[in-house]
């Protein structure tokens, strides 16, 4: 018989189906959001990777996806990606209405939220709002959001690249890391765990992008009988 193993493709558009195997993770994650959806405040969790490229912003869509095929559970994104903002024109969302409203105190959370395809809640990031706002930010979107949404998740730049992602992870308090099989280096890893332990934050999982093999590639296409 042909032995042979199709690649997934990564990144995913994020507004197909993702890939089985990252699928399976983000349905774990959006089961351990619903098992605390009996608590009053939403669930706050920030997406985070040592470095560009690893799909954090794809990860953070599909699993805003995967919750809102359940039922009654309400979740927002959250873009503090000020780095590389992508949801806006992505979407055709209003870039006033964001993250840089929240940072000038020039509009509330609801007024901040719009819908992307698939029905997905986002706050673009917009432009214009220093680093230092952060976390204020993030602790202003957790308030605004009780009794709105069950699940906020925060898109934030590469650790690597700037403080802004151990500054929301030390006000959210619990991060889940997106690592990238074959290019995210296990001493990154170890320094960013170190980073979310000084800054209070629990990493409580992790995402593995880029598996497109489990086989070794000299069996790609190779007949087996």
């Amino acid at each position: 018989m042909i032995f042979r193993q199709k690649p997934e493709p990564w990144p995913w558009n994020p507004d197909a189906e993702p890939a089985p195997r990252v699928r399976e993770d983000l349905q774990r994650i959006a089961l351990s959001i619903l098992d605390r959806k009996s608590h009053p405040r939403p669930t706050g969790i920030v997406f985070a990777s040592p470095h560009a490229g690893a799909g954090v912003s794809s990860v953070v869509l599909g699993l805003a996806r995967e919750l809102g095929q359940i039922p009654g559970m309400r979740c927002v994104i959250v873009e503090l990606n000020r780095l590389r903002p992508r949801f806006a024109e992505r979407y055709s969302l209003d870039a006033r209405r964001s993250a840089a409203s929240l940072a000038a105190h020039e509009a509330v959370l609801s007024e901040c939220v719009q819908k992307a395809a698939g029905g997905v809640s986002i706050v673009p990031a917009g432009s214009g709002w220093p680093g230092t706002l952060a976390a204020r930010i993030a602790c202003r979107a957790m308030q605004e959001a009780e009794g709105e949404f069950d699940a906020v998740l925060f898109d934030v730049p590469p650790t690597g690249e700037c403080a802004d992602a151990i500054a929301v992870a030390s006000a959210v308090k619990e991060m889940i890391v997106v690592a990238a099989a074959g290019r995210t280096e296990a001493a990154s890893l170890r320094e960013l765990r170190a980073q979310a332990a000084g800054a209070g934050a629990r990493i409580s999982g992790g995402v593995l992008t880029m598996r497109d093999r489990v086989a070794p590639a000299w069996l790609f296409g190779r007949e087996r009988r």
